[in-house]
């Protein structure tokens, strides 16, 4: 091996590309100091792999690239290439048999390196490997610099054993040595990594096994809560089935009820409306006659009002001193006889009952008498009081008559005038209230398409979203897969290498088999197929069989012929490495055996039937078990030894064998699980299930890509159709709005127009009402004439009835005040003798304090009383001019008059009754919300056990109550506490 030459880039002191060659002979590179000789040596050693910037003599690696001088700027890469030549033979195999061999090196500013050998990229380990055992690297005794020789005669013993070793050329088995023992080392912490994963495994085992138990019994207990608790939500739904129908019955009886009720508060509607029609018609006929005579009514409303009070509590007053006078007398006796009341109370309670009963029918024939008497009274008075007004006021109803026939001429123009303006208006609004209906009819139609499109996108987008969830849905169950597959492939894949790694490392076999089948390994080796145990399979079952039939033999090796078989012993022999045995493909069989009857006993037939054999092999197989019958069972086997003239080797399934000369094989001894013929099996259904977990993830994963795609594509199409049912809606919003609007606006021009048929109507009928007023008033200006003559002699005649029907009122009011007194004196005697019979003892001690009470409330009663009659008088005197004049307006207004009171209480009457009806009504509906919010919480009872059932034990909880019910003789009781005991 010689240098040839060593080109230099951007190294050091060398920023321009250089070559140097080295010619045969001595080459020697000279110069003055600080010129870049030593640079030269250090870029050999660095070509060669030091990794060293101290050996270098520099700080860091990044010295070695030039970094640039005054004329110069730094450059990027430093690359040094080594060329060595005349190289056969002194370099390792794997490298060939070049004739020169280029080493490179090359360094880059950002901290990235690149190794070539022959241009071709390498690893550093590969040019320390090439220039091992040649004398020539980084630390070789071939390259020595300044001070190196002082270093090499005062180094220690160790490091002056690497240049020995160096050029004594075993370095490079050194290292393979030490290479050996790290994997060795590595190859034993798997070993033992290994037989913790096993003893994990066996723990996780018996787990499992103590699991399964506490699940079976888990089940077990499951199942017979889940039927507890399938007849206790049975139980409970028939229950609550039955109270929800009982309170359907009585719901829909209150709603009869309710019906029933409401159509009786709309029948007494209707009449109140009725009533109300009638009542309005009498007030608008009253009022025309009331407006003549309201100021008048205005000036002594003060003065009626307050002798009707002054009147009222002058009755007030008489009646209450009757009353105190009459209990004074009762309180007074009863003090007297109080403890004889005691024992008569209940038969005196009797009596007050009675003529409580007899006075009622007494008092009601007496206020008929008042009634007729004031009805007399009233009669005469209005009459008295109608001639007074017509005598004070003929003249000034005939001036009003007058300026009434003024008025009426004026009014009658006026609404002539005014009916001629309304065509015109009526005529403007009807044309703008068609041209607003066809306007209103196409925004309909606009907005009714807008709605339907507005539904149609949401359809679609609902479509959409169910499509996109169970796009969702099915995505997640793929990752499912795809997780599932993933691990699945993981855990059988670290299995199968685990135990590929084992088989490759020989550890089954023998240390004869393991010398021989390394070997084979070698390059140039040939003639070694394998071992017995890699060409034979067989079913679980048969394995034992097959194991203990051929027992050490499933390691012979297998060679191509017994001349091979002759080599390998005598390899084994020369490298003292143990025993084998060997055969050849070719092996020939035994003699030719007797075996049973395949339908003997207990037979299966013979193992090499059983057996599976690889091509090429089935004359070893033939030879090794030619002469095997499998039978069941150990006693089988005996049988059949026993018989004549079979000679062959009998196995049982568990691996017992009976030879022909009879001897009897068996016992617990083998561990099963150490089986070659086991871990090949193992090997080969794990390698199938690899290969069926790698399809089935490449499919799962192929499924999730078109499902990510389908829910993306999904996404996006639902995303179009909510912004299409946004714009759709909005569109119905905003057309609904100007709809709204037009109609708003057609409804005021229908105002408008009914406003102007109700103006028109009205103005009719003032025309009308002025022209009959008119004609009215020049009549009745000549009947004022006429009756002007004649009421004067009607006034006196009137004046003397009014006072004999006043005697008879004042006499027909004393009888009924005084039925009225004695009437309540005897209701409250009888709740004071109610009262007396359980507080008679507080009663005694009451009746003097009450007594003197009594008489100073009489004393000012009476004083009261007397003060209100003066003022009456005073106040009738005031009144009496005022009503003569109201006298004549007031006739013709008091007939009306009577009408609405009858009317109004007619209607008074409707009204309570209707206030009653509606209370009823609503009283009903309370109680029909009340049903109904109780039927609502029982379905929602029933509904919630249902749900319950279904997600809890599955199916229909009504169906399964209609159809099987309650088994007989459930206890609930019993029920939920087998239930809590489960629990």
């Amino acid at each position: 091996m010689k240098l040839k030459k060593l080109e230099l880039f951007g190294f050091k002191s060398f920023p321009d590309r250089t070559e140097i060659r080295f010619h045969d002979g001595v080459t020697a590179v000279v110069g003055p100091n600080g010129c870049g000789k030593s640079n030269v040596i250090d870029a050999l050693r660095w070509v060669m792999g030091e990794t060293s910037a101290k050996g270098l003599r520099g700080d860091s690696m990044e010295d070695v690239i030039f970094s640039g001088s005054q004329d110069r700027k730094a450059l990027n890469l430093a690359e040094v290439t080594l060329t060595l030549t005349e190289v056969e033979g002194s370099l390792p195999e794997k490298f060939g048999s070049f004739h020169e061999v280029a080493v490179t090196r090359r360094l880059h500013r950002s901290g990235d390196s690149e190794y070539l050998i022959n241009k071709v990229p390498c690893r550093p380990r590969d040019i320390t490997e090439l220039f091992m055992d040649t004398g020539a690297g980084r630390r070789a005794y071939s390259v020595v610099e300044q001070g190196r020789i002082d270093a090499i005669l005062d180094a220690k013993p160790r490091d002056r054993r690497v240049l020995i070793e160096e050029a004594a050329g075993i370095t490079k088995y050194r290292s393979r040595k030490d290479e050996t023992l790290r994997k060795m080392d590595h190859v034993r912490q798997n070993l033992q990594r290994l037989e913790d994963v096993i003893g994990e495994v066996r723990r996780e085992m018996n787990a499992l096994k103590r699991q399964a138990s506490r699940a079976e019994a888990f089940k077990r207990l499951r199942d017979e809560r889940r039927q507890l608790e399938r007849h206790r939500l049975v139980a409970e739904w028939l229950a609550v089935d039955g109270r929800c129908r009982a309170a359907l019955d009585g719901l829909e009886a209150l709603r009869r009820e309710h019906l029933a009720a409401r159509t009786e508060t709309y029948r007494a509607a209707a009449g109140i409306e009725e009533e109300r029609v009638r009542l309005l018609d009498e007030e608008r006929r009253a009022e025309a006659g009331q407006k003549g005579v309201y100021h008048l009514r205005t000036e002594i409303s003060r003065r009626e009002s307050r002798l009707e009070f002054l009147r009222k509590e002058v009755e007030t007053l008489s009646a209450r001193a009757g009353a105190l006078q009459q209990e004074a007398a009762e309180l007074a006796g009863r003090r007297e006889d109080l403890s004889a009341e005691r024992e008569a109370v209940a038969g005196e309670l009797a009596a007050v009952e009675a003529r409580i009963q007899d006075r009622r029918t007494g008092l009601a024939a007496r206020e008929r008498e008042l009634s007729e008497a004031e009805t007399g009274l009233r009669d005469a008075d209005r009459a008295v009081e109608a001639d007074k007004r017509v005598v004070l006021g003929l003249l000034g109803e005939l001036t009003r008559v007058g300026h009434g026939l003024d008025h009426a001429a004026r009014q009658e123009a006026e609404a002539a005038r005014r009916l001629a303006g309304m065509d015109r208006q009526e005529t403007e609004v009807g044309a703008r209230a068609g041209e607003l209906g066809a306007e209103i009819s196409r925004r309909a139609e606009e907005l009714a398409a807008a709605r339907a499109r507005a539904d149609e996108a949401v359809r679609r987008r609902g479509d959409l979203d169910g499509a996109l969830e169970n796009a969702r849905a099915r995505r997640a169950e793929l990752q499912g897969r795809v997780e599932t597959a993933r691990k699945a492939l993981h855990t059988d894949a670290s299995r199968l290498r685990g135990l590929e790694q084992i088989k490759a490392s020989l550890e089954w076999y023998g240390s004869g088999v393991r010398s021989v089948l390394r070997q084979a390994r070698a390059p140039g080796a040939n003639g070694v197929r394998g071992v017995v145990a890699d060409v034979l399979a067989a079913a679980p079952e048969y394995e034992s069989a097959l194991d203990a039939a051929l027992g050490e033999r499933l390691q012979y090796v297998i060679v191509e012929s017994p001349d091979r078989g002759l080599e390998a012993v005598r390899h084994l022999k020369a490298q003292r490495a143990g025993r084998s045995s060997f055969a050849p493909v070719e092996l020939r069989a035994a003699g030719q055996p007797v075996m049973p009857a395949a339908d003997a006993p207990g037979a299966r037939g013979p193992l090499l039937d059983l057996v599976e054999v690889s091509p090429g092999y089935e004359a070893v197989a033939e030879g090794l078990l030619g002469d095997v019958f499998v039978v069941e069972s150990l006693e089988s086997a005996l049988d059949l030894w026993r018989q004549n003239g079979i000679r062959a080797t009998l196995v049982t399934l568990d691996g017992e064998t009976v030879t022909p000369e009879g001897v009897i094989s068996g016992g617990l001894g083998r561990d099963e699980g150490a089986g070659l013929l086991r871990k090949n099996r193992e090997i080969r259904d794990l390698k199938a299930a690899v290969r069926g977990h790698e399809k089935a993830l490449a499919a799962a994963e192929a499924d999730l890509g078109r499902a990510e795609a389908d829910l993306a594509d999904l996404a996006a199409r639902a995303d179009a159709a909510r912004d299409e049912v946004h714009r759709a809606e909005l569109a119905a919003v905003h057309l609904a709005r100007d709809l709204d609007q037009l109609r708003e606006r057609r409804q005021r021009l229908a105002e408008r127009q009914h406003a102007l048929a109700v103006e028109r109507e009205e103005l009719d009928a003032t025309v009308v009402r002025m022209r009959e007023e008119r004609l009215a008033l020049e009549a009745e200006r000549e009947r004022l004439l006429a009756e002007q003559r004649a009421v004067q002699a009607r006034l006196e005649e009137g004046q003397r009835a009014a006072e004999a029907a006043r005697s008879e009122v004042e006499r027909a009011r004393a009888a009924v005040t005084q039925h009225r007194v004695d009437d309540a004196a005897d209701r409250q005697r009888r709740a004071g003798l109610r009262e007396r019979l359980q507080t008679l003892e507080s009663s005694a001690r009451a009746v003097a304090d009450r007594l003197d009470r009594l008489e100073a409330e009489d004393s000012e009663a009476r004083t009261a009383r007397a003060a209100r009659q003066d003022e009456i008088r005073r106040v009738e005197t005031e009144t009496e001019v005022l009503r003569t004049e109201l006298e004549r307006e007031e006739a013709a207004f008091a007939a009306r008059a009577g009408q609405l009171d009858e009317l109004r209480s007619s209607l008074g009457d409707r009204e309570r009754a209707m206030a009653e009806a509606r209370k009823r009504a609503a009283g009903l509906q309370e109680r029909v919300h009340a049903a109904e919010l109780a039927v609502r919480e029982l379905e929602l009872q029933r509904d919630a056990l249902a749900d319950r059932y279904r997600e809890r034990l599955g199916g229909d909880l009504a169906g399964k109550a209609a159809a099987d019910g309650v088994p007989d003789g459930f206890d609930p009781g019993e029920n939920a506490e087998r239930i809590a005991a489960i629990d």
